[in-house]
């Protein structure tokens, strides 16, 4: 595998490589004279500190014109035309993803020279070309928002965007946390071998942060989920320079509610401080950006009945970027970023939560290793006065790991039921390094009233790891006394995703816009064997959309689409089905095997090469919007959307008795066929509000109703403890009786509020307050292989989780003007969770934990119904931002 990357890296590290997957914005506009006759041949001429040198556009025959790909940020438009006055615009904002109109811009003839007319431009919110929705959030508003230091957790501000209390970080549009994808700088850096989310970046790093839930054109890749999309800072031809710091603790914060199962901990710490410093090298050419936060958290964690042992995480977060405008049309630029980690943990194994007492304390503590690093190089290519060319190739780099803190805890783990007692070492340890390379190719031209984009992508996913594990397990009840599970394994497996994408934007007229395309993406899955395990090929991806502008230009849009979007497989499917180097087994013993390790009955196995499933179709749905948006003044934006998603097909790894196996399929379809088909219907109405630049206030809002509905939660298992097993949903036949029903990431309300507000004399307030409907519980069962579960009656019909909701405050005050300084010098004092009730957020569903030999219910448990998670308690966080 090292080879075909190598190979990648040899022919496409060429001048050919910059932005990929939206990492800026475009202008647009209509130039007409003053009886609204197109003007052809006008000169749009767009320059601003986020920009190197000036970028020009010429309008077409019908007076329209396109400006793509340009950084984000603040810019001044002129619009020159012999014989008519020029007019200049300012503050002319331009959002990651999104596409700035001007509207009509008036031309008036001048017969003798006149200066400019001067206005501002800071008036059009309504993206006239794309049928895309989705919520940008610039520093603007989230700077004095009392928000987590990650950018990740800025998410929650959105509609269709709520934290998952089921394991799974975050649902967005319906969907689990695996089905969400994330961009930074243009780079794929959701975990390849899961799905979940890979990259941690505090937000003093970002520039914008763009969250696309639907309606997206061709050449973006998808998910089944939302893409979250976030560009850094560049620089520019001013040096600036700041130092932040935080800091927080449980000296600061109020008791949490306890289960009983929790862990006590004290002396909690956490220690944020960092830099970033940019400018020029060259001015107007050659720029820089880098910064350093280091994250220290600490704590001090009992193991029950033995000591207190300290827990240690510390994170280095960094971003690095170049870039140099080499010619007039010529662009490049170079990113660097990561989060590797390294901590000391302590941390309950899964017996602890059946009421198992520890022994030693090896099992609790262990060494671990998190996150990574990527690296990005690119060019932007102007073709001409109507093309652009744009290439970017990337690497993505990260290491998880697990191994022993001390020297027992490599020694094999007994858990014995029948003593409630646990004793030995880890359950497993391991040594996971994922990687991803990744090259794209893009062209747009701007052809008359068509807008036209083709290009192609090609990734590599990697995984090479070392896992080793050996566990029994004693049982009082059971007609096995003892369980082993162990096995061990050196292992290197891959995918190779091939994509490309045609797309049309055409100006039918002034006032309708049309937008079709096709995207075709393939997956291969590479066994250990190095051989093409598994082929999906069948994934056309049809995206249609339309714009109307109602009234004046770039004040209204009437908006819909219509399209077909896949995900792909991640790599620890490959890991289950294609691996003859690992191999897992679990025996039943009648005696102790740690005396006698013979005579046992192999009840379970996994390793080997799966054979191919023929016909396989990629995980894919079918989605329809339509919404409206209108602007009300110069800075507040109202919207309307609806949304209709239908799972149209599901992967899953399934028992089939016929073949004595689980078998990798479409559940209704093919070798799965004795499945029903997968079903999972997400349907929402959106309202929103936006007033996130101009003037004192910033507002945020939001309301959402929706409803989840099926059979199928999504790739994440949202119904047990399958840790992190992405597709093993439809394990088993006795799984889906009772299976439909409200899923449980269904919450039929969802309210929204961000907003702040700066005094003209240095003090901010700023808030965030939610609030959500809980979601649907159901009464499960254990089948005869843990942790397989069923559902005793209809899915969701236990009743719901309580209504939540949370407030939160940011107090800042700027020194600026008392220090009669123009940088900010600011402190902050954050207050989360003001008058949290602390409701439960998650419960116990499970009645019993296995069957007996005559499969009635056994292990019945004493904790259903009960909870299992709370919200936090109120917290104090405080901070300081110098800037120079």
């Amino acid at each position: 595998m090292r080879a075909s990357r190598l190979a990648l890296l040899l022919v496409l590290a060429s001048p050919l490589a910059c932005l990929a997957q939206d990492t800026r914005g475009s202008l647009s506009g209509i130039i007409v004279d003053s009886t609204g006759s197109p003007i052809a041949s006008a000169a749009v001429t767009v320059r601003g500190p986020a920009v190197q040198g000036e970028r020009i556009a010429a309008s077409g025959s019908d007076g329209s014109f396109l400006a793509p790909a340009l950084p984000v940020g603040p810019y001044e438009v002129s619009v020159t035309r012999i014989g008519y006055r020029e007019v200049v615009l300012t503050d002319v904002v331009l959002r990651l993803g999104r596409t700035t109109t001007l509207g009509a811009v008036v031309l008036t003839e001048m017969p003798v020279p006149l200066v400019p007319i001067e206005a501002s431009g800071r008036r059009t919110l309504i993206d006239p070309v794309s049928s895309a929705g989705g919520v940008n959030l610039t520093p603007e508003l989230y700077d004095d928002l009392p928000v987590s230091r990650d950018y990740l957790a800025m998410l929650d501000l959105l509609p269709q965007a709520n934290t998952s209390y089921l394991g799974d970080e975050r649902s967005m549009a319906g969907a689990t946390g695996m089905e969400n994808r994330y961009f930074v700088e243009g780079a794929d850096v959701t975990d390849p071998m899961r799905g979940f989310e890979a990259i941690e970046l505090p937000y003093n790093f970002i520039r914008e942060v763009e969250v696309k839930t639907g309606g997206y054109e061709a050449e973006f890749k998808s998910s089944l989920g939302g893409i979250v999309n976030v560009v850094t800072y560049s620089g520019g031809d001013e040096t600036r320079a700041s130092v932040f710091g935080y800091y927080a603790s449980d000296q600061f914060a109020g008791s949490p509610r306890s289960t009983g199962l929790e862990l006590n901990r004290s002396d909690i710490a956490r220690w944020d401080v960092g830099a970033t410093l940019e400018g020029p090298i060259l001015r107007d050419r050659l720029w820089y950006f880098v910064a350093y936060n280091p994250l220290v958290s600490s704590e001090n964690v009992e193991i029950p009945g033995l000591d207190w042992y300290e827990d240690q995480d510390v994170r280095h977060r960094f971003a690095g970027k170049l870039t140099w405008r080499a010619g007039s049309g010529t662009s490049l630029h170079a990113t660097v970023f990561g989060d590797p980690a390294d901590r000391e943990t302590v941390d309950a194994p899964g017996g602890f939560n059946a009421g198992l007492q520890p022994l030693t304390p090896d099992s609790w503590l262990s060494e671990r290793r998190t996150g990574g690093v990527t690296a990005l190089a690119g060019l932007t290519q102007v073709l001409g006065s109507a093309g652009l060319l744009e290439a970017s190739l990337y690497g993505l780099w990260n290491e998880r790991s697990v191994q022993p803190r001390t020297p027992g805890g490599a020694e094999q783990q007994f858990r014995d039921f029948s003593t409630a007692t646990m004793s030995g070492g880890l359950y497993a340890t391991y040594v996971d390094r994922v990687n991803r390379t990744a090259a794209r190719l893009g062209t747009t031209w701007v052809l008359g009233p068509h807008t036209v984009k083709a290009g192609g992508e090609f990734t590599i996913n990697d995984y090479e790891g070392d896992w080793s594990l050996d566990n029994v397990v004693k049982y009082a009840d059971d007609v096995w006394q003892y369980w082993e599970l162990a096995g061990d394994g050196t292992m290197d497996f891959s995918s190779r995703v091939p994509a490309a994408y045609l797309q049309d934007s055409w100006l039918i007229l002034p006032r309708v816009r049309l937008n079709a395309g096709l995207r075709w993406e393939g997956q291969d899955i590479i066994g250990t064997d190095g051989e093409v395990a598994q082929r999906i090929r069948d994934q056309w991806q049809p995206r249609l959309g339309f714009v109307i502008q109602p009234g004046e230009l770039g004040t209204q849009r009437l908006f819909g689409s219509y399209g077909r979007f896949y995900q792909d497989l991640p790599l620890q499917v490959a890991g289950n089905k294609y691996n003859d180097d690992l191999n897992w087994r679990i025996w039943a013993f009648d005696h102790d095997p740690r005396q006698d390790p013979t005579g046992g009955t192999l009840i379970f196995e996994t390793g080997g090469i799966a054979e191919e499933t023929e016909g396989l179709a990629g995980q894919h749905y079918d989605e329809f919007t339509l919404g409206y948006e209108r602007q009300l003044g110069a800075s507040f934006k109202l919207g309307l959307r609806g949304m209709y998603r239908g799972l149209r097909r599901a992967i899953e790894d399934s028992w089939v008795e016929s073949e004595g196996e689980l078998v990798l399929g479409n559940p209704g379809y093919g070798v799965l066929d004795e499945y029903p088909p997968a079903k999972r219907e997400y349907a929402a109405l959106e309202l929103t509000a936006d007033k996130s630049f101009g003037g004192s206030l910033r507002l945020l809002g939001s309301y959402v109703l929706s409803r989840t509905y099926g059979n199928h939660g999504g790739v994440f298992n949202l119904d047990e403890d399958a840790a992190g097993q992405p597709n093993m949903s439809y394990d088993y036949p006795e799984k889906l009786v009772n299976a439909e029903g409200l899923l449980p990431q269904d919450r039929t309300h969802q309210l929204k509020l961000a907003a702040s507000y700066r005094t003209g004399f240095g003090f901010t307030l700023g808030g965030r307050f939610l609030w959500l409907t809980g979601t649907p519980l159901s009464e499960m069962g254990t089948m005869r292989i843990p942790p397989n579960r069923t559902f005793v009656t209809q899915r969701g019909t236990a009743g719901r989780t309580p209504s939540i909701w949370e407030l939160d405050l940011r107090f800042s005050y700027d020194f600026a003007q008392l220090m009669r300084r123009q940088a900010p010098a600011r402190l902050i004092l954050d207050v989360f969770n003001l008058g949290n009730p602390r409701e439960a957020v998650a419960f116990d569903q499970v009645q019993y934990f296995r069957l007996d030999a005559e499969g009635n219910p056994a292990s019945f448990n004493p904790n259903y119904g009960e909870p299992t998670a709370f919200q936090l308690p109120a917290s104090v966080r405080l901070g300081v931002e110098v800037g120079f």
